[in-house]
């Protein structure tokens, strides 16, 4: 049992070390119009994964209305991202991508 603890602390550094130096993985969470409340969803998601130091995360919200002027230039390169998570979809609200969005979107699923 001791020489297992004296293993463990001897090992820990170097374990640490080697964990700072793994890149995180990039993930997007693509949200924006649900029929729950999804900016609650997405902002607890963040708060689970960034303190683990493992994970970058960043946020593509679409708007719920094609009437929206930013509805026209949104865009996420979802190529930019190792993982894609949907907080989305249109049961209820009637939200959509636009047609070239779903188009990348089924590119890089295609790519795993």
């Amino acid at each position: 049992m001791k020489m297992s603890m004296l293993a463990i602390c001897l090992a820990l550094p170097s374990a640490l070390t080697h964990a700072e130096t793994i890149q995180p993985i990039r993930v997007l969470i693509v949200d924006g119009f649900s029929n729950q409340d999804w900016a609650h969803t997405t902002a607890l998601i963040r708060e689970v994964l960034e303190p683990t130091k493992l994970f970058t995360v960043s946020v593509a919200t679409c708007p719920a209305k094609t009437d929206d002027p930013v509805f026209a230039t949104f865009r996420p390169r979802f190529s930019d991202f190792d993982v894609v998570l949907l907080n989305c979809n249109s049961l209820g609200n009637g939200g959509q991508w636009p047609a070239e969005v779903r188009e990348s979107f089924v590119t890089f699923h295609s790519r795993l």
